[in-house]
């Protein structure tokens, strides 16, 4: 009869190692990987601006236009400044807008007037860095 276990070859010792080693530094990888990517999300969405859209405007005169604001964002927003043709205005109502509520701003406008049937540029800018850019007409 012959020996079985004469005929038996196996992995060294070192090769041993050296596979637990990149078999550990390779879970550390995806690991690491998978940390990153997560916190590097949560980071952005703690950093995000707010995201602003109008329902509706109406030019009341020639200085001044009504603004029904949106805040589509899940924190508050508190408006800034405003701008009419990159001319700063003045705004007046509750200039903090909740999450998920819609409000009426007026715009003031003392440098220049609305010119009946032109368009014209209207920015506004909160204190977060996010802004909302329209045009708006007055009616003839």
């Amino acid at each position: 009869m012959k020996s079985l276990s004469m005929n038996k070859k196996g992995v060294s010792p070192i090769i041993a190692t050296l596979l637990l080693i990149v078999i550990t530094v390779a879970a550390g990888v995806v690991a690491y990987a998978f940390v990153t990517g997560y916190i590097g999300t949560s980071a952005q969405n703690a950093n995000q601006i707010g995201v602003m859209s109008y329902d509706a405007y109406n030019i009341t005169g020639p200085t001044t236009a009504n603004v029904y604001l949106r805040n589509a964002f899940p924190k508050e927003l508190t408006l800034q400044v405003a701008y009419i043709d990159s001319f700063p205005a003045g705004m007046s109502g509750n200039l903090t807008l909740p999450a998920g509520t819609v409000q009426l701003i007026t715009v003031n406008q003392t440098g220049a007037t609305l010119t009946d049937g032109q368009a014209h540029q209207l920015r506004i800018v909160c204190t977060d860095g996010s802004s909302l850019q329209f045009p708006v007409v007055k009616a003839s």
